[in-house]
């Protein structure tokens, strides 16, 4: 797995078998994983097509997944727990009434060096989403997200470790128990370093 910030964009390069909330997600073989910063106030009815503008000026190839977000690669976390790697931006703004927050985004992207069973991915994708949740009323926000948060959950690929397999990844493993100190580790520092810069992208 290699990682680099290009145009403002986190690109995640390797192969990977993966499991994605955000746009055009699901569950499939990918060479890449991206998170990629659009302006605040960022509207487009089409989503997926301006995914595809992104991935074709930046070389990206093959099929991937893909996040947006209007927080600032400058308030990226990069964290690694055992064979797990924690990509997260995070920002907060806009506190309603109702005890949501109507901007920013929390983007979570989690890639595992061995092998995840389907189901392992899923639960990943839930503790990680528990973390976030429990790290947001630890900071005092008080709220479980915001509206637009999304997860991406992968492992590398590797034909000589196939054989080897983690069947789970609920909270009471060892991936688990990573996960939830990756997550509220990085969405921690993410958040800190947005509250410190306002690095929600102009």
């Amino acid at each position: 797995m290699d990682y680099r910030i290009q145009d403002n964009t986190l690109i995640i390069s390797g192969r990977f078998e993966a499991v994605s909330s955000g746009v055009d997600g699901g569950m499939g073989f990918v060479s890449s994983l991206f998170n990629h910063t659009v302006a605040r106030g960022f509207e487009d009815k089409v989503p997926s097509g301006y995914i595809e503008e992104v991935a074709a000026a930046l070389n990206i190839h093959g099929p991937y997944y893909a996040l947006l977000t209007a927080v600032d690669m400058e308030c990226l976390s990069v964290r690694s727990e055992g064979d797990i790697t924690a990509f997260i931006t995070a920002g907060l703004d806009d506190l309603e009434n109702c005890g949501t927050i109507r901007l920013g985004t929390i983007n979570i992207i989690l890639v595992a060096g061995a092998r995840l069973s389907g189901g392992a991915m899923v639960n990943s994708i839930i503790t990680a989403t528990e973390a976030k949740t429990a790290v947001l009323h630890d900071m005092g926000y008080g709220v479980s997200g915001t509206l637009t948060d999304a997860v991406i959950a992968a492992y590398e690929v590797d034909d000589s470790r196939q054989s080897e397999c983690i069947e789970y990844a609920g909270p009471g493993t060892l991936v688990g128990k990573q996960i939830i100190k990756l997550v509220k580790e990085g969405v921690r520092e993410s958040i800190l370093k947005w509250e410190g810069t306002q690095c929600l992208n102009r």
